[in-house]
């Protein structure tokens, strides 16, 4: 997403974040295999896994979650109805992975990256579209 923004020249005018919700990779980068795959495609990612904080719902639009399984838990940390509405599956506004939840590519080889990958960068483009218009 932080790509995407910077090539609609729209960087500065958004916020964007990672997170997870287990301590398990807390202060990792990403996988190598994940990493390889960006690079491929002119991405660097300097990001360092971090855990999700409720207090997100105040700092954030919008929400997204890779499965329904973790979309219904950050659902459940919210407060309030409209803090719940902030929560999407990030594939909702996909064109071609509509409602699909991405799967963790880890035990799925190299080219599972790749795979995942494609359904990562179209979700981006859906949520760029829905919610930021430049």
């Amino acid at each position: 997403m932080n790509h995407l923004a910077l090539q609609k020249g729209v960087s500065d005018q958004v916020y964007i974040d990672s997170c997870g919700l287990h301590s398990s990779f807390l202060g990792s980068a990403p996988d190598a295999r994940m990493q390889r795959v960006a690079k491929e495609k002119g991405i660097t990612f300097t990001h360092q896994a971090k855990m999700f904080e409720p207090a997100f719902f105040d700092t954030f639009q919008a929400i997204f979650g890779v499965t329904e399984e973790i979309v219904s838990h950050l659902r459940s940390l919210a407060h309030t109805p409209e803090e719940k509405a902030k929560v999407h599956l990030a594939t909702t506004f996909s064109e071609n992975f509509k409602g699909m939840d991405i799967p963790d590519p880890y035990y799925l080889g190299a080219q599972g990256f790749e795979k995942i990958w494609e359904i990562i960068e179209d979700a981006c483009n859906g949520i760029f579209d829905e919610f930021i218009h430049a």
